[in-house]
């Protein structure tokens, strides 16, 4: 299994949440293969709330992403 497939099976295992809008999301750093936020769809809560919106949200609380890059 390549590393995309890797990251693809996590976000389908994510999606497994919300078994009735099964969608989910990594956010990975391309240099060193690591996962650095997940998430799922909460748009049950918010309609807006997607799960790569949730994944970016989690990425931002943990202070990752914010160096302008």
């Amino acid at each position: 299994m390549n590393d995309h497939e890797r990251y693809m099976m996590r976000a389908i295992a994510l999606a497994t949440n919300v078994p009735d809008l099964p969608f989910g999301a990594v956010i990975v750093d391309g240099l060193s293969d690591t996962i650095l936020a997940e998430g799922w769809n909460k748009t049950a809560l918010n309609p807006t709330w997607h799960g790569e919106i949730d994944a970016i949200n989690r990425l931002a609380s943990a202070g990752l992403g914010s160096e302008g890059k």
